[in-house]
């Protein structure tokens, strides 16, 4: 995790009143100073930390998910992911999330870097991991829940990015490290 450089100076919050608080996430506006002295407000928005899963299967395909998404009205290709619960670690919220997402069970899960998706309005932060030695069972979908499993070789999903076919930042950053960096 990178310091904060000391040549820059961090806003003075004044006060913090609470607007929204939802199961999902909150919003808080505080009255801020900015660096320079001028008064003014920020919008921040509260949402739980969570973990998002890179399944590969033992021949080298990617499980992808697709999913309806109601903000958008239709469906996406993502990566098995959600909120860590209170107690849980990131590796728990991960092996549920993979389990109840698309069946799978995993024998290894191995660390990405930490990501903050939204760092201009939230510090939400994102836990990705890379399952492997996957044996499938039974999803666990909750009731609003839509999803289906597809499998893809890598060249298919590196030409999914290629063309945008995939915009959801919690896939993508995972994806791109893995597609990019990992060596295998």
């Amino acid at each position: 995790m990178s310091e904060a450089r000391p040549d820059f100076v961090p806003y003075r919050v004044h006060a913090q009143r609470g607007i929204i608080d939802t199961p999902w996430f909150t919003v808080r506006l505080d009255e801020i100073s900015y660096p320079d002295g001028r008064p003014g407000t920020y919008y921040c928005v509260g949402i739980p930390p969570s973990a998002v899963v890179l399944p590969v299967l033992d021949d080298g395909r990617i499980a992808l998910i697709r999913q309806w998404r109601y903000t958008l009205q239709r469906d996406h290709l993502e990566l098995p992911a959600g909120r860590i619960h209170a107690g849980e670690t990131p590796l728990q919220a991960a092996q549920r999330e993979l389990r109840e997402e698309t069946g799978f069970s995993a024998r290894s899960f191995e660390p990405q870097p930490m990501f903050h998706p939204l760092m201009g309005l939230s510090p939400h932060e994102a836990w990705p991991f890379v399952a492997r030695g996957l044996e499938l069972g039974a999803q666990e979908l909750e009731s609003a829940e839509q999803i289906r499993v597809e499998l893809y070789q890598p060249e298919e999903v590196r030409e999914l990015l290629r063309r945008g076919a995939i915009t959801d930042v919690f896939a993508l950053v995972p994806l791109l490290r893995y597609l990019c960096l990992d060596p295998s």
